[in-house]
């Protein structure tokens, strides 16, 4: 999505999509030219979303996942096949490659 000029209402919209996925959410530096969001639980252990300086035109999305048992590549090739079965899965909704019809399931 394009960036706007207000960059706490773009960091409070990533607040509310991972509280949507059952993310315990806190915002820091709200009141300065950067506000952070900071995030724990739901479907990782922890995630950050920077948005940096105004006329940077990227922000900096971070998240470290929960360890699973299995051989990666295995792994990662039933996540391709999820995909190709364009099975819904938490989050792909925040995508515009993912249509909402096929991931909305509130």
């Amino acid at each position: 999505a394009q960036r706007s000029g207000d960059l706490l209402a773009d960091a409070q919209k990533v607040v509310d999509h991972w509280e949507k996925l059952g993310m315990d959410v806190r915002v820091v530096h709200k009141d300065v030219v950067s506000p952070r969001v900071y995030a724990t639980g739901g479907p990782v252990v922890r995630a950050s979303f920077l948005t940096k300086i105004p006329g940077d035109d990227m922000y900096e999305v971070g998240a470290v996942g929960k360890c699973v048992a299995g051989y990666d590549l295995d792994l990662q090739e039933e996540e391709r096949q999820r995909r190709a079965d364009r099975e819904a899965i938490p989050g792909d909704n925040y995508f515009d490659n993912h249509p909402p019809e096929d991931t909305d399931h509130e």
